[in-house]
């Protein structure tokens, strides 16, 4: 967590964000008020128009358009404001995780692990938004941080395949060849996974809950199944109870770890414009679930060292 010093400069950013937020806010619902009054009145006199002349047909349609063009002008009246929040996070995030060395933030891109990181057995295909990447090192510990939603389909039959962390690190250890602890797949999956084998030979842990939920497979059988049939049940089992909003991934590969972790809310959310920032309520949170993911890292990092024993 922040040491004094650091927790003395958080509190002097968030006076700072909350003498400007008002202004910032004011100049806002001016700038709404005085775009939705003038299209107002432009649009309410081209309908009074069409509507006088008996144009009924061509007011059906035209109607429907107006509404949308008003939201279209709403969204647009934000922007400002909108650019101003996300000036902030990219000002504001790098001091609030301060406490982590050569820390950097950003709001868009695509970390170069992902194009080393498995994926068909691992993290579902779809897609894909990227959205706040955060780098860094405690200790020995280096890291990036990304939060991503995976999805699949449109409209009503959209479905969120994955939703939350994926956290890069280098472990201490190597593990010689590819481990993966992901999501079961259901017997639909499996038959036709089946009917293509690949290198990965499947692993069964023998924990009946972790079974459950987790399959196991592997391209070195012999390293892999005393890993998975100690430590990593134990902590998956763990882990578990740590992010319960859905199944936790992890994938070794040689040195590399991908930790994917689920959660449904936003890590690095800043309150609404509307609101005041608080560091009880809005601030620290977000340093908490940093901490914890940082936790979770070391303890997955563990896996397979020598002391990994005591780590469980």
């Amino acid at each position: 967590m922040p040491d004094a010093a650091a927790l003395e400069e958080l509190h002097a950013v968030i006076a700072q964000y909350n003498e400007i937020r008002p202004k910032v806010q004011g100049e806002q619902t001016l700038r709404i008020a005085i775009w939705l009054g003038v299209y107002g009145v432009l649009a309410g006199t081209l309908l009074w128009l069409l509507y006088s002349e008996g144009q009924m047909q061509v007011l059906a349609w035209a109607g429907p358009l107006a509404c949308l063009a008003a939201i279209g002008i709403w969204h647009q009246a934000q922007r400002p404001s909108r650019h101003f929040q996300q000036q902030l996070r990219d000002w504001m995030l790098p001091r609030i995780f301060g406490f982590v060395k050569d820390v950097q933030y950003s709001f868009s891109g695509v970390p170069k692990f992902m194009k080393t990181m498995p994926r068909d057995a691992f993290l579902p295909r779809g897609q894909e938004t990227y959205q706040d990447i955060l780098t860094g090192r405690i200790d020995d510990l280096s890291f990036t941080l990304l939060e991503t939603v995976i999805t699949e389909g449109f409209g009503s039959s959209k479905k969120t395949l994955f939703a939350g962390v994926i956290f890069h690190f280098l472990r201490k250890i190597r593990f010689p060849g590819l481990l993966l602890a992901s999501r079961k797949p259901n017997a639909f999956v499996r038959f036709f996974r089946d009917m293509f084998p690949n290198s990965l030979t499947l692993i069964e842990s023998g924990h009946t809950g972790v079974d459950e939920t987790h399959e196991f497979r592997s391209d070195n059988r012999a390293a892999a199944t005393p890993i998975v049939q100690r430590e990593l049940v134990k902590a998956l089992d763990y882990l578990a109870r740590v992010w319960p909003d859905d199944v936790v991934r992890i994938a070794f590969a040689d040195e590399h770890c991908y930790l994917l972790v689920p959660s449904r809310k936003n890590f690095f959310e800043l309150p609404d414009i509307s609101i005041d920032l608080d560091y009880r309520q809005h601030v620290e949170p977000m340093i908490r679930d940093l901490v914890t993911l940082l936790a979770t890292a070391r303890l997955v990092g563990r896996i397979g060292t020598t002391d990994a024993q005591t780590a469980f």
